[in-house]
Protein backbone atom coordinates (compact mmCIF):
# COMPACT_ATOMS: atom_id res chain seq x y z
CA UNK A 1 0.00 0.00 0.00
CA UNK A 2 1.17 3.67 -0.09
CA UNK A 3 1.90 5.08 2.70
CA UNK A 4 0.13 9.29 2.74
CA UNK A 5 2.35 10.37 5.37
CA UNK A 6 5.36 8.30 4.60
CA UNK A 7 5.59 7.21 8.27
CA UNK A 8 5.77 4.09 7.73
CA UNK A 9 2.57 2.33 9.06
CA UNK A 10 -0.64 1.85 7.42
CA UNK A 11 -3.94 -0.06 8.42
CA UNK A 12 -4.58 -3.36 6.40
CA UNK A 13 -7.42 -5.75 5.63
CA UNK A 14 -6.30 -9.37 5.79
CA UNK A 15 -9.42 -10.41 5.13
CA UNK A 16 -8.86 -9.49 1.49
CA UNK A 17 -6.00 -12.35 1.46
CA UNK A 18 -8.49 -14.96 2.36
CA UNK A 19 -9.70 -15.92 -1.12
CA UNK A 20 -6.56 -16.07 -2.42
CA UNK A 21 -4.59 -18.19 0.28
CA UNK A 22 -7.35 -20.77 0.83
CA UNK A 23 -8.24 -20.87 -3.21
CA UNK A 24 -10.14 -24.01 -3.65
CA UNK A 25 -10.82 -24.73 -0.32
CA UNK A 26 -12.52 -21.62 0.46
CA UNK A 27 -15.22 -22.80 3.36
CA UNK A 28 -13.72 -25.99 4.19
CA UNK A 29 -10.20 -24.25 5.90
CA UNK A 30 -10.21 -21.84 9.16
CA UNK A 31 -7.70 -18.81 8.25
CA UNK A 32 -5.89 -16.89 11.38
CA UNK A 33 -3.16 -14.42 11.01
CA UNK A 34 -0.37 -13.95 13.42
CA UNK A 35 2.75 -11.79 14.55
CA UNK A 36 5.04 -14.77 15.61
CA UNK A 37 5.41 -18.16 13.92
CA UNK A 38 5.06 -19.75 16.87
CA UNK A 39 2.13 -18.65 17.69
CA UNK A 40 1.01 -19.65 14.33
CA UNK A 41 2.45 -23.05 14.69
CA UNK A 42 0.60 -23.42 18.30
CA UNK A 43 -2.65 -21.49 16.79
CA UNK A 44 -2.44 -19.08 19.30
CA UNK A 45 -2.66 -15.36 19.49
CA UNK A 46 -3.86 -14.65 16.24
CA UNK A 47 -4.01 -11.18 15.37
CA UNK A 48 -7.61 -9.97 17.21
CA UNK A 49 -8.76 -7.76 14.45
CA UNK A 50 -8.00 -8.34 10.90
CA UNK A 51 -10.27 -5.64 9.38
CA UNK A 52 -7.73 -2.96 10.49
CA UNK A 53 -4.03 -4.45 11.72
CA UNK A 54 -1.57 -1.62 11.65
CA UNK A 55 1.80 -2.92 10.80
CA UNK A 56 4.13 -2.62 14.03
CA UNK A 57 7.24 -2.90 11.60
CA UNK A 58 7.85 0.60 9.43
CA UNK A 59 7.85 -0.34 5.74
CA UNK A 60 7.94 -4.15 5.60
CA UNK A 61 6.39 -6.91 7.96
CA UNK A 62 5.83 -10.67 7.91
CA UNK A 63 2.97 -11.62 9.45
CA UNK A 64 1.91 -15.89 9.43
CA UNK A 65 -0.43 -17.23 8.05
CA UNK A 66 -2.71 -20.23 9.86
CA UNK A 67 -4.79 -22.20 7.34
CA UNK A 68 -6.39 -25.22 8.97
CA UNK A 69 -8.32 -27.62 7.50
CA UNK A 70 -12.10 -27.49 10.42
CA UNK A 71 -12.67 -31.19 9.59
CA UNK A 72 -9.06 -32.80 10.10
CA UNK A 73 -7.46 -30.08 12.13
CA UNK A 74 -4.62 -30.38 9.63
CA UNK A 75 -2.59 -27.30 9.16
CA UNK A 76 -0.30 -25.26 7.17
CA UNK A 77 1.66 -22.08 7.50
CA UNK A 78 2.47 -20.09 5.18
CA UNK A 79 3.85 -16.11 5.15
CA UNK A 80 1.87 -13.02 4.34
CA UNK A 81 4.47 -9.86 3.30
CA UNK A 82 2.80 -6.04 4.28
CA UNK A 83 4.84 -3.39 2.53
CA UNK A 84 3.83 0.09 3.17
CA UNK A 85 5.50 2.35 0.36
CA UNK A 86 6.23 5.97 1.00
CA UNK A 87 4.24 8.63 -0.69
CA UNK A 88 6.77 11.46 -2.43
CA UNK A 89 6.73 14.34 0.54
CA UNK A 90 7.15 17.52 -1.56
CA UNK A 91 5.80 21.22 -1.01
CA UNK A 92 2.08 20.55 -0.17
CA UNK A 93 2.08 24.68 -0.87
CA UNK A 94 3.68 25.43 -3.82
CA UNK A 95 3.76 29.03 -4.84
CA UNK A 96 1.84 29.94 -7.87
CA UNK A 97 3.47 30.22 -11.25
CA UNK A 98 3.33 33.57 -12.48
CA UNK A 99 4.33 35.14 -15.51
CA UNK A 100 3.94 38.56 -17.62
CA UNK A 101 1.37 38.43 -20.50
CA UNK A 102 3.02 38.70 -23.76
CA UNK A 103 0.23 40.25 -26.42
CA UNK A 104 -2.35 41.74 -23.37
CA UNK A 105 -4.71 38.77 -24.34
CA UNK A 106 -4.05 37.30 -20.93
CA UNK A 107 -3.02 33.95 -22.17
CA UNK A 108 0.61 32.86 -22.37
CA UNK A 109 2.64 30.02 -23.92
CA UNK A 110 4.39 28.59 -20.51
CA UNK A 111 6.86 25.98 -19.31
CA UNK A 112 5.14 24.42 -16.24
CA UNK A 113 8.48 22.04 -15.93
CA UNK A 114 10.43 26.03 -14.62
CA UNK A 115 8.33 25.10 -11.00
CA UNK A 116 9.75 21.61 -10.70
CA UNK A 117 11.81 22.53 -7.90
CA UNK A 118 8.86 24.47 -6.39
CA UNK A 119 6.75 21.60 -6.28
CA UNK A 120 9.27 18.85 -5.05
CA UNK A 121 10.84 20.88 -2.33
CA UNK A 122 14.03 18.88 -1.70
CA UNK A 123 12.95 15.04 -3.43
CA UNK A 124 15.33 14.63 -6.15
CA UNK A 125 13.70 15.30 -9.75
CA UNK A 126 15.70 11.62 -10.34
CA UNK A 127 13.46 9.74 -8.04
CA UNK A 128 10.17 10.60 -9.31
CA UNK A 129 7.60 11.21 -12.48
CA UNK A 130 5.84 14.57 -12.41
CA UNK A 131 2.74 15.24 -14.57
CA UNK A 132 0.05 18.03 -15.21
CA UNK A 133 -3.19 17.92 -15.44
CA UNK A 134 -6.75 20.50 -15.71
CA UNK A 135 -8.42 18.53 -12.18
CA UNK A 136 -7.65 16.93 -9.29
CA UNK A 137 -10.04 13.85 -10.57
CA UNK A 138 -7.70 13.32 -13.29
CA UNK A 139 -5.00 13.58 -11.87
CA UNK A 140 -6.21 11.21 -9.08
CA UNK A 141 -7.21 8.95 -11.95
CA UNK A 142 -4.26 9.89 -14.62
CA UNK A 143 -6.35 10.51 -17.00
CA UNK A 144 -5.99 13.48 -19.36
CA UNK A 145 -2.38 14.30 -18.30
CA UNK A 146 -1.10 18.29 -20.07
CA UNK A 147 0.76 16.22 -22.71
CA UNK A 148 2.83 20.17 -23.88
CA UNK A 149 3.85 20.63 -20.18
CA UNK A 150 6.90 22.50 -21.88
CA UNK A 151 5.24 24.70 -23.79
CA UNK A 152 1.24 24.79 -22.21
CA UNK A 153 -1.17 27.50 -22.85
CA UNK A 154 -3.10 28.43 -20.38
CA UNK A 155 -7.34 27.76 -20.75
CA UNK A 156 -7.88 30.43 -18.05
CA UNK A 157 -6.62 33.77 -16.31
CA UNK A 158 -6.00 32.07 -13.47
CA UNK A 159 -5.95 28.39 -14.07
CA UNK A 160 -5.33 25.92 -11.27
CA UNK A 161 -2.72 23.04 -12.35
CA UNK A 162 -2.98 19.75 -10.83
CA UNK A 163 0.39 18.45 -10.54
CA UNK A 164 0.66 14.09 -9.58
CA UNK A 165 4.77 13.46 -8.43
CA UNK A 166 4.72 9.53 -8.51
CA UNK A 167 7.12 7.15 -7.41
CA UNK A 168 7.22 5.05 -10.52
CA UNK A 169 8.80 1.37 -9.31
CA UNK A 170 5.53 1.85 -6.46
CA UNK A 171 3.08 3.56 -8.42
CA UNK A 172 2.83 5.57 -5.02
CA UNK A 173 2.04 10.04 -5.70
CA UNK A 174 1.22 12.82 -4.49
CA UNK A 175 -0.97 15.46 -5.31
CA UNK A 176 -0.79 19.27 -5.36
CA UNK A 177 -2.32 22.14 -7.21
CA UNK A 178 -1.08 25.70 -7.69
CA UNK A 179 -2.16 28.53 -9.83
CA UNK A 180 -0.60 29.47 -12.95
CA UNK A 181 -1.11 33.58 -13.38
CA UNK A 182 -0.79 35.61 -15.89
CA UNK A 183 0.00 39.06 -15.30
CA UNK A 184 -0.84 41.85 -17.22
CA UNK A 185 1.39 44.22 -19.33
CA UNK A 186 1.01 47.66 -18.32
CA UNK A 187 -0.44 49.90 -20.78
CA UNK A 188 1.76 52.67 -22.02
Amino acid sequence: VCDPDSDGFHVFDLHLKDSEIAGALVGQVNITYHETLTDAQQGITDIPNYAAYSNIISGAQFIYVRMENVLTGCFDITTLQLIVNPTPQINFNPDNLEVCDDNYDGFRQVDLTTHYLEILGGVPLADVQITFYHSQAEAEAEVNMIVNDIAYTNTSNPETIWVRVEYPLTNCATIVSFDLVINPLPVL
